[in-house]
């Protein structure tokens, strides 16, 4: 499997729900509580090693909360 190969599975399989999320099981319980309660604070910040995940929860949290992609920043 070359590199191009192995960027587009990665891309295939990235989750798009939390539901879909394996792994982050309390990240994914609090994001769910913030969004029943509807309290989402002004930023959150996702630490971590490479790979565990935090960009897949951002992305899916900007697309669920529909935010614009000037607010996101992925660093």
């Amino acid at each position: 499997m070359n590199e191009q190969n192995a960027v587009e599975l990665y891309r295939k399989y990235r989750p798009s729900k939390l539901s879909e999320v394996v792994g982050q099981d309390e990240a994914v319980k609090v994001l769910n509580a913030m969004g029943k309660a509807g309290k989402i604070p002004g930023f959150i910040m996702f630490t971590g090693p490479s790979g565990v995940g935090k960009t897949t929860l951002a992305r899916i949290l900007r697309e669920k909360l529909k935010v614009d992609d000037l607010a996101f920043h992925e660093v």
